[in-house]
């Protein structure tokens, strides 16, 4: 019961963490006095991937507004390239390279348990804004989803990240099937936060979702290959 909470809690800052530095997140009332063990990784943690390896096509080619002056200062980033600075958080709120958490993962090793089973992965790249409007709107966005997913009996593991560096967050998550995860998808919470992505997105921000028939399957190189080759829509 007192990993459950740890867990959860952890969850919670995860999210939090990822609206880029906003103190705090809508709906916060976990417990302050939860034990703040870092979550751990394994020495198998996501490696930056050049723009070859995951494909040329993953440019964020932003067509939303241009929140820039002069050269464009995101022209680095590409939603096919894992950011060098892409990071997860511990129970504190403290950056912490990417891990699984979830009833899938080992909470020792931050790493997929394989139970023989196939399934249901999603991966998303959002492009976010760099002003602190859309920075908030994204920190509130965030909160409303942690009870559904937290609810959600489907969910099998989740990970999180933020780049302060190009002003993006990374999604990617397992589901037991396509079921599970289209009843998140068409939750109010997330539907909110959909209705909300033209105050956050710059453009060029997509999911995508494919199926693994095992944990070798569901790997940073994937995503990012298949997050590059999506056609879209983009938001």
């Amino acid at each position: 019961m007192q990993r459950r909470m740890h867990s959860n809690h952890a969850f919670f800052s995860l999210l939090c963490f990822a609206a880029l530095g906003i103190p705090g997140c809508a709906g916060d009332d976990t417990d302050e006095d939860v034990d703040d063990t870092s979550v751990e990784t394994s020495g198998d943690g996501p490696a930056t991937t050049s723009g070859d390896d995951a494909g040329t096509s993953g440019a964020d080619t932003s067509t939303g507004d241009d929140t820039s002056t002069g050269d464009d200062p995101f022209a680095a980033c590409d939603r096919g390239t894992l950011e060098a600075d892409l990071m997860g958080a511990d129970a504190m709120g403290n950056p912490v390279p990417l891990a699984w958490f979830g009833p899938g993962a080992d909470p020792m090793t931050g790493e997929l348990v394989d139970d023989g089973d196939s399934f249901v992965v999603s991966s998303t790249y959002l492009a976010i804004k760099p002003e602190g409007a859309a920075q908030q709107a994204f920190g509130e966005s965030i909160g409303p989803m942690i009870p559904e997913l937290l609810a959600n009996p489907g969910v099998v593991a989740i990970q999180l990240g933020t780049s302060m560096q190009c002003s993006s967050a990374r999604t990617f998550t397992v589901w037991r099937d396509e079921a599970a995860m289209m009843a998140f998808v068409v939750g109010d919470a997330h539907a909110n936060a959909i209705a909300r992505t033209p105050e956050i997105s710059r453009g060029g921000s997509v999911v995508t979702h494919w199926t693994a028939t095992s944990i070798a399957e569901i790997t940073w190189d994937e995503a990012l290959a298949r997050v590059a080759a999506d056609d879209g829509p983009f938001y």
